[in-house]
């Protein structure tokens, strides 16, 4: 072997290997911001879940003291109707401060402020 010979094959070595380790830094940092992506979106659903999970019991504890209005104000339950109207308005302060959901779905952000409103009364339309 001469000495073009094997400079020519040190370098072709060196070369290969640093080709080889900038290729293997490309797809760990590819693959890093990937898992990366999914896990925010994992938190982010969970996020979503929760706040869904929390609303949707503040409106049912919104609609159950609304019907205890109700029935105090017709006199068929034993409840204090000043007492009742407090924990109504509490309710309903309650479920409007927990509109914010975050959500991307305007259907639902939409929806938010009829379902305290209405009483809880939600009218399904299939999406389209």
């Amino acid at each position: 072997m001469t000495i073009v010979e094997t400079i020519a094959t040190g370098l072709f070595a060196v070369f290969g290997t640093l080709l080889g380790v900038l290729a293997t830094y490309w797809v760990q940092k590819s693959t890093v911001k990937q898992q990366e992506d999914l896990a925010r979106e994992e938190r982010l659903r969970q996020d979503r879940v929760s706040a869904y999970t929390v609303f949707a019991g503040a409106l049912t504890s919104y609609r159950h003291s609304r019907m205890d209005r109700f029935f105090a104000g017709r006199g068929e339950n034993r409840l204090d109707p000043e007492l009742v109207r407090h924990e109504t308005f509490h309710q309903r302060c309650t479920t409007s401060g927990r509109t914010g959901l975050r959500t991307h779905d305007r259907w639902l952000k939409g929806m938010t402020p009829s379902l305290v409103a209405g009483g809880c009364h939600v009218e399904y339309r299939p999406r389209r």
